[in-house]
């Protein structure tokens, strides 16, 4: 990912918005060349969340659940006053359907980042069947919570299973390509492997493949989906734990630096999210998704080698209520990790790398209470009690999110 500093990007959107006429565009009447035509199809978007957390399920450490390897951006909820997220977007369309989009992303005490970067054009290929081809670096769209900010979702708190299989979320240097035929979407993303649970070069790189139909009738509608997620690893460390990676005052590991892996994972996963339009302003809201993960490669570090076997699998379920300016949620997770270690080394390696059995099954529940103060504001309230640990962590946040359209 590229990084770049708030000065450059505010800099960047104000020489765009000063060089934007006040004058209406008109699509038909003008040629799609020069600067005020660039800026009519040009829409900016922003959000932010902020929250003050009681406690966290691990303060000085980096989080490991146990049971998993873990990687990427799966980290914790810092306590205390904390940026969850911001975003800043820019998306171009233009009426041939070449489309392009930048996102600048901060998370946590990371650094201001360029997250996505990519363009694209989309097609008709006949009436009844339209194409759409993206390239750059992009958030994979097997599953539609994958592209979620905190500020867009019910919780400050990433999705747990997304946090164990996919590293919080999954972006990465990729191509796209789906094709749509009425309500139904089916697409495939070829992936360059530098986001965990891959690694990219010859013996690394992933690939997914995705099915969606979306319906709605008069009072119901609905997102109901599938994937398949395939990635390989070669010699893959877990980068949180490098300095460039650690978020707050990090000073001691749940797991050793030096133990790699080198194999595959493979994913499937099932996505459903339904609506109901209810009377005097009432709507329900349910989605969740089911997972199963299968693991398979080698462990080492300087001295040992031990075979992995995983095989995993879990669900969140998701229902919300929301009537006028109030919206309330209640969030189940749950993961079942099985794993088995064949080597003379194979104990010593779990024990280092976080796949003890702490017991029971990791759990998360959640409750969580927005009320609009205004069209974009909202205040949040949020009960946590985080159950991936061999001791459970109840904790509640109040934060505020602001989500618009520049």
């Amino acid at each position: 990912m590229f990084r770049v500093t708030l000065a450059t990007t505010m800099a960047f959107l104000s020489t765009y918005t000063l060089a934007h006429s006040d004058q209406p565009f008109d699509i038909e009447s003008h040629s799609h060349t020069g600067l005020d035509s660039v800026l009519s199809q040009t829409r900016i978007s922003a959000g932010l969340s902020t929250s003050y957390r009681s406690d966290t399920v691990a303060e000085n450490s980096v989080w490991q659940i146990p049971g998993v390897l873990m990687g990427g951006d799966a980290h914790a909820p810092e306590k205390d006053f904390t940026l969850d997220d911001a975003s800043l977007m820019l998306d171009w369309k233009d009426p041939d359907g070449v489309f392009a989009g930048l996102e600048f992303s901060k998370h946590g005490d990371h650094d201001l980042e360029l997250e996505e970067a990519y363009a694209g054009m989309d097609f008709e290929v006949t009436d009844h069947l339209s194409m759409e081809i993206t390239a750059g670096s992009m958030k994979g769209a097997f599953s539609p919570e994958n592209g979620t900010h905190a500020y867009q979702r019910p919780f400050s708190d990433n999705n747990l299973l997304f946090d164990a299989f996919y590293g919080g979320h999954y972006v990465d240097e990729g191509a796209r390509l789906a094709m749509s035929s009425g309500n139904l979407t089916l697409g495939t993303e070829l992936w360059r492997g530098d986001q965990f649970p891959a690694t990219s070069g010859t013996g690394g790189e992933a690939q997914d493949i995705y099915l969606y139909w979306l319906g709605q009738s008069d009072t119901i509608w609905w997102r109901l989906g599938g994937w398949i997620f395939h990635s390989r690893a070669e010699n893959r460390k877990d980068d949180r734990l490098s300095d460039d990676h650690q978020h707050g005052t990090t000073t001691d590991t749940s797991v050793a630096a030096g133990i790699e892996f080198d194999g595959s994972q493979n994913a499937a996963g099932i996505h459903v999210t339904l609506g109901w339009i209810l009377q005097d302003d009432w709507q329900l809201r349910l989605s969740g998704e089911v997972h199963q993960v299968k693991v398979d490669g080698n462990l080492t570090d300087s001295t040992r080698l031990a075979t992995l076997e995983g095989r995993y699998n879990g669900y969140w379920i998701q229902p919300e209520l929301e009537f006028q300016q109030h919206q309330i949620a209640l969030r189940y997770a749950t993961l079942n990790l099985d794993n088995h270690l064949i080597g003379a080394a194979g104990k010593s390696l779990a024990n280092d790398a976080g796949l003890t059995d702490m017991g029971q099954n990791p759990e998360w529940l959640g409750l969580s209470y927005r009320y609009r103060l205004h069209e974009n504001l909202a205040l949040r309230l949020e009960w946590i009690e985080n159950m991936t640990q061999e001791s459970d962590k109840n904790y509640g946040a109040v934060g505020v999110t602001w989500g618009a359209s520049l």
